[in-house]
């Protein structure tokens, strides 16, 4: 498995904190509670088996115990493991799926994923507002 970035900081979200609102930063994230919104990471993201996260995630690298609702893009890597789910869409060039990991959308895999956000100033973000393209 992975580990987090020596140089960049670590945002810890514990088994008895909830975040609410879209999440936008440089640096990982590590979530052992619930995260309630998107997510746009420029790092790594691990979510412990009783994490979960709902909404849409963007981020370098995926390790996954625990849930995501939301479409899931990772520039370079999504892992699996025991019993993860993501419920939508999921894009990145590698994956891996340990036993019981399950994905229930639709998998692509392409070399590099880049986002392209469209959106109004003071105006929620909807997952049909993401547009996937490769590099």
């Amino acid at each position: 498995m992975f580990g987090f970035s020596k140089n960049k900081k670590i945002t810890f979200i514990d088994e008895s904190s909830r975040f609410v609102g879209n999440l936008e930063m440089d640096g990982d994230v590590y979530v052992e509670g619930t995260v309630c919104g998107d997510g746009f990471i420029n790092g790594d993201v691990r979510i412990a088996t009783k994490g979960s996260w709902q909404g849409d995630l963007l981020c370098e690298t995926l390790s996954l115990s625990g849930e995501i609702n939301g479409d899931v893009c990772a520039n370079q890597l999504i892992v699996l493991s025991g019993n993860s789910l993501i419920r939508g869409n999921v894009n990145s060039p590698r994956i891996e799926i340990g036993k019981g990991g399950r994905i229930n959308g639709v998998l692509t895999m392409q070399a590099e994923v880049r986002t392209v956000i469209k959106e109004e100033p003071n105006q929620s973000l909807e997952p049909e507002d993401l547009a996937l393209s490769t590099v």
